[in-house]
């Protein structure tokens, strides 16, 4: 027992200088027992947008709030994140793509990938676009609302396209 003790805790003293303050300090929930910053982040943003486009377009009122949106999104589990976030506080605002996918089923909606963006039409089309620039700035946009081909400038990548059509 006092080995294991002894190894987890070398361990965790080689790796500190690497984990950051959120080693620390922890990442707080909220009174309801939900991460508060994951409803800022960019995944239930860009779901909010772009459900609230598509309702738009169809003549329709409708509220996806994105604090519901991270909620359901926090409930499916959060785990992996949570470990993430020992090396960076800011990892607990990741959305993973079947996270995306989940929420849209969810919300009656299919996703289809697309490989090219070039193959959406402005307007007809909504879709869920993961662009990135450099190893650790991924984002989800909404197109045809944002412009995933230019969303760093020059250094844009296109990691992944769902196209959202209703069920």
């Amino acid at each position: 027992m006092k080995r294991r003790f002894a190894w987890a805790l070398s361990t965790l003293i080689l790796l500190a200088p690497f984990m950051g303050c959120s080693l620390f300090t922890g990442l707080k929930k909220n009174s309801e027992g939900y991460y508060g910053e994951h409803y800022y982040a960019c995944g239930p943003i860009a779901l909010e947008k772009a459900f609230l486009e598509y309702y738009q377009r169809q003549g329709v009122a409708y509220c996806a709030r994105r604090t519901l949106i991270s909620k359901s999104i926090q409930d499916s589990g959060m785990i992996g994140k949570e470990i993430l976030s020992l090396f960076s506080s800011d990892a607990i605002q990741i959305t993973w793509p079947s996270e995306m996918k989940m929420i849209a089923q969810q919300h009656g909606f299919k996703t289809s990938s697309i490989k090219d963006i070039g193959d959406l039409d402005p307007e007809k089309h909504i879709a869920l676009v993961l662009v990135y620039s450099k190893i650790t700035d991924y984002h989800w946009v909404v197109f045809p609302m944002d412009d995933p081909e230019d969303f760093y400038g020059k250094d844009t990548k296109i990691h992944k396209i769902y196209l959202l059509e209703r069920e």
